[in-house]
């Protein structure tokens, strides 16, 4: 269904805002994208619960969920995953053992599953309720979750006792159920929306209680703070839970929070979490983080943290402290990484300010490269026709390639003399695509190595059109056997055999046929097969 398919990708954007996503590996995403669910087969999609709204007069509408609820991950997003793994278990035919289910199902229970899937997708929250709990009474395989969404559907509508009610209904009826974890979030949510503050030490589930710590950070930071520092120094948290917590602290404004993860910045006894406490100083930026990462790079003796320092100035748009270490950090690696994050911040003055004052070839290369990132054409062009050295002109041009601006290497082309510059512009032709132009070259150039590079360059482009006409109206037989080679690049058995049976020069007729000899296909075969009966 589209709606559900469309909530499923806004659930996954607040999903990697929450602290319940903080590892910054990618791995959850991907690991939803292998087991997106099927069609039906999953709980049906609704607008997100922070913006739960009544669908008839009279009706209460649910209270709205705390802005660190909405961070965290919503209760449908959590569903979504849920039903998304249970269709990927059923479809490996291996089911989570379920001693509480029974494991048939009636096609009566199926059709009135669909009628409450179809209430929820309406926000006909009563319907579906009744639905539910017809399905719930049957205790077929779908009983457990017609309880969680019991729970979903009394909670949209503001009955939050029947909603805890049905969550409680569930932990104790089927406390093994793969829907147990979302009850939970979702009983959280409940509690929260109710103003009822959850104790961090009476959720026992991690992840859960980070969700609550991030709640009560916004709420009572001076409480959060020890118990987040808590899970942090326990040997028993995991990697995730202890990058989670610093996610969580980095969010608050207090100087104790920033203080603690400033402190796992700058110690280097566990190198994932201060690379992870880097990342969090810069993801939420302000001059007092600024402040802390720079301290941090000037007393770090590890390019691999002070390499991620320079990331997370980007990430924060601290442009004037990168454009410092690019001018006197003494390591060229480091000095390199630092012209490349000002180039994706797009700060072409302070590129072209850089290059002015650098001297070192590759250096300048490298900020060359930045003016790509930056998106700075005119400023490449202009490098292209005045720069000085040879290799850097090379670059620019390289680069105008890259970025695709084909009429600004077609003028260079026009204006330049020096036949190996011309050469590589006639490389930018190809990396653009642009047939048009090298076409041109091939058939007007007065130099015969120029056109023969215009020539290998279509054959790279396989433009087999193109070259079978070069071909009938080139008189040069170096340029011809060119084309040869080319077409043979591009893999045109047609346009060879067609060579092979007009050509009168012998020479070239035998190059044709040897390229031929060489492509394995049933009409190259055919036609070789025809030469020897001749």
């Amino acid at each position: 269904m589209t709606i559900r398919r469309g909530f499923i990708l806004v659930s996954w954007l607040v999903l990697l805002a929450s602290p319940a996503c903080a590892s910054w590996d990618g791995s959850w995403l991907a690991a939803m994208v292998d087991e997106q669910p099927k069609p039906k087969a999953t709980a049906p999609a609704t607008h997100s619960v922070s913006r739960a709204t009544s669908t008839s007069a009279g009706t209460a509408t649910a209270p709205a969920p705390s802005p660190t609820v909405r961070r965290a991950m919503s209760a449908r997003a959590r569903a979504d995953a849920a039903a998304a793994r249970e269709a990927a278990t059923e479809a490996a035919g291996t089911p989570e053992a379920q001693p509480e289910i029974a494991n048939d199902t009636s096609g009566s229970e199926e059709d009135l599953y669909e009628r409450a899937n179809d209430a929820l997708d309406d926000e006909r929250w009563n319907d579906a309720i009744d639905a539910l709990r017809e399905v719930e009474h049957m205790r077929g395989t779908r009983a457990d979750r017609a309880i969680y969404w019991q729970a979903y559907a009394y909670y949209r509508t503001a009955a939050l006792t029947q909603a805890l009610e049905s969550v409680s209904r569930l932990r104790r009826e089927y406390p093994k159920s793969r829907w147990m974890r979302d009850a939970e979030s979702l009983e959280l949510e409940i509690r929260e929306s109710a103003g009822q503050h959850v104790a961090p030490e009476a959720t026992s589930d991690e992840e859960l209680k980070l969700m609550v710590l991030n709640s009560l950070m916004a709420s009572n930071p001076d409480r959060a703070v020890p118990i987040l520092k808590k899970l942090l120094n326990s040997p028993t948290s995991s990697p995730k839970v202890k990058r989670q917590a610093l996610f969580v602290l980095s969010q608050s404004g207090t100087d104790e929070a920033r203080q603690i993860v400033g402190d796992y910045a700058r110690g280097e006894d566990d190198p994932e979490l201060q690379r992870s406490a880097v990342e969090y100083l810069g993801l939420y930026g302000g001059a007092e983080n600024g402040q802390v990462l720079e301290d941090i790079y000037d007393h770090s003796t590890s390019p691999e943290v002070r390499s991620k320092i320079l990331e997370s100035y980007m990430l924060s748009g601290q442009a004037d402290r990168l454009q410092s270490v690019a001018l006197k950090e003494t390591d060229p690696d480091l000095r390199r990484k630092a012209i490349e994050q000002i180039g994706l911040l797009g700060r072409a003055d302070l590129l072209k300010d850089l290059y002015q004052k650098e001297t070192e070839v590759d250096l300048r290369r490298k900020i060359i490269e930045a003016f790509m990132l930056a998106g700075q054409s005119d400023m490449m062009f202009d490098l292209a026709r005045t720069e000085k050295e040879p290799e850097l002109r090379q670059s620019a041009i390289e680069h105008l390639g890259l970025m695709g601006q084909t009429d600004q290497l077609w003028e260079l082309y026009r204006t330049e003399t020096d036949p190996d510059l011309r050469r590589r512009i006639i490389q930018s032709f190809m990396l653009t695509g642009d047939g048009t132009h090298l076409l041109q070259v091939a058939r007007t150039d007065s130099d015969a190595d120029l056109r023969a590079s215009a020539v290998q360059q279509l054959g790279l482009m396989s433009e087999s059109d193109s070259l079978r006409s070069l071909y009938f109206s080139e008189k040069d037989p170096d340029i011809r056997k060119s084309i040869i080679e080319s077409l043979f690049l591009a893999g045109d058995d047609q346009g060879l055999i067609q060579i092979a049976r007009r050509e009168k020069d012998h020479d070239l007729k035998k190059a044709a046929v040897e390229k031929l000899s060489l492509i394995n296909s049933k009409e190259a075969t055919d036609f070789l097969m025809e030469l020897i009966d001749q």
